[in-house]
């Protein structure tokens, strides 16, 4: 009985001071310094889009102020898969965040939460919403990766896949940079009006007669595109 009190009071301790440093932190919110989060991809075939934009997902769903929070996504591999995926996270980080917000749920990738949640929280609505979005989501990315292409009528719905109009290879191409949502822009809000953080696709410029450092390259030109913003 001690024991157990003990650790009742121990982890009543550790919640009350979590408590506290949330509180300072609001307190001081306004303080708090802009974030950049990179990440880097190279092979749609190795790392899958729908793994990548999970990461992504749950990097834009910290517990941050998302005015504060860039999300950049180097593309190494310059794929056009990788940036429909990203296309479509951006539409479903609408309602992701404000879930995760609502619920405080952890982990924050979608495919490790559904993987994990009970059977009591999976007969909710909200969550039964949730995971209806996610389904569409991968049903159409997983479609799209299969076939290795994207279907011409998702083509027409975004400027920026006319950048692969000239991309002869994944080592002979232009650079490609496409923002997908602009934090600074006053519309790019979640369905409860909440701003978005920034959401940033990245494929450097590559050509055959250079070399290119492989990530590393990739990382300088990350570090390139956050000084000249």
């Amino acid at each position: 009985m001690k024991l157990e009190h003990s650790i009742k009071d121990s982890q009543n301790g550790i919640q009350f001071h979590l408590l506290m440093i949330i509180k300072k932190l609001s307190r001081y919110e306004h303080k708090l310094p802009g974030v950049d989060i990179f990440v880097c991809t190279a092979d749609p075939t190795i790392e899958p889009p729908l793994m990548v934009i999970n990461t992504i997902l749950s990097l834009m769903a910290y517990d941050y102020p998302s005015e504060k929070l860039s999300v950049y996504l180097s593309d190494d591999g310059g794929s056009v898969l990788t940036f429909y995926a990203l296309l479509e996270a951006s539409y479903f980080s609408k309602h992701w965040l404000p879930y995760c917000r609502k619920f405080n749920i952890e982990p924050r990738s979608p495919a490790a939460y559904f993987s994990t949640i009970s059977n009591s929280v999976s007969k909710s609505t909200e969550f039964l919403s949730i995971k209806k979005l996610y389904d569409e989501m991968e049903l159409n990315i997983e479609t799209a990766t299969k076939l290795g292409r994207i279907p011409n009528e998702v083509r027409t719905q975004h400027k920026g896949f006319s950048e692969w109009d000239s991309v002869s290879s994944p080592r002979d191409h232009q650079t490609i940079v496409q923002i997908l949502i602009d934090g600074i822009d006053p519309n790019a809000l979640d369905t409860e009006g909440c701003a978005l953080p920034t959401l940033v696709y990245l494929s450097r410029e590559k050509r055959p007669n250079y070399h290119h450092n492989f990530k590393a390259g990739a990382m300088n030109a990350l570090v390139t595109l956050e000084y000249a913003a």
